[in-house]
């Protein structure tokens, strides 16, 4: 029997069991599957101001990484024959990005006013997926990195996905 839930970007069969979605937190108050993003900011309740939040840094890379292998499942379906989205390219990486940032997983999450995930063609050979922070002063930081010989549709696809879960 498949098990449908409610997104906010409407019904979708879901591949893991209720009692998991509940586990990873989720499922809302009313039981249904509420929410499929990645909050890449860390709020606590304001200790001097009453209904405020105190912004106190950003998750690390490998938190958020970790969330998107949670949730992309749900957006991105495997390709015929694939165990998983990650069938879909030769690699998804942060160690690729690491060899050229210097991010690692315990780094906190670039402090940026936005995130762009795009597509780039190889000079001669596959597509690249890029995620990027976008910094206030106008430069850009590489997070994640992917390559696919499937074609740019296979990585635009992984990219609108990440894209919705990052809220990009």
């Amino acid at each position: 029997m498949q098990t449908l839930v409610k997104t906010p970007m409407g019904i979708f069969p879901v591949h893991v069991g209720y009692e998991k979605l509940k586990e990873a937190g989720l499922l809302g108050q009313s039981g249904v599957f509420d929410r499929l993003e990645v909050q890449i900011e860390n709020y606590i309740p304001h200790p001097e101001k009453h209904g405020y939040l105190k912004y106190i840094g950003n998750k690390t890379v490998g938190e958020v990484r970790k969330r998107l292998e949670e949730y992309l499942p749900h957006y991105v379906k495997p390709i015929e024959g694939a165990e998983n989205w990650k069938d879909r390219f030769d690699y998804f990486d942060l160690s690729a990005a690491t060899v050229i940032t210097g991010l690692k997983s315990d780094s906190p999450w670039p402090r940026c006013h936005g995130i762009a995930c795009f597509v780039v063609k190889g000079a001669n050979e596959g597509y690249y997926l890029h995620v990027e922070a976008l910094k206030q002063e106008g430069t850009r930081q590489l997070v994640f990195l992917g390559k696919t010989f499937l074609g740019a549709s296979t990585a635009w696809e992984v990219a609108e996905a990440i894209a919705t879960i990052l809220q990009a």
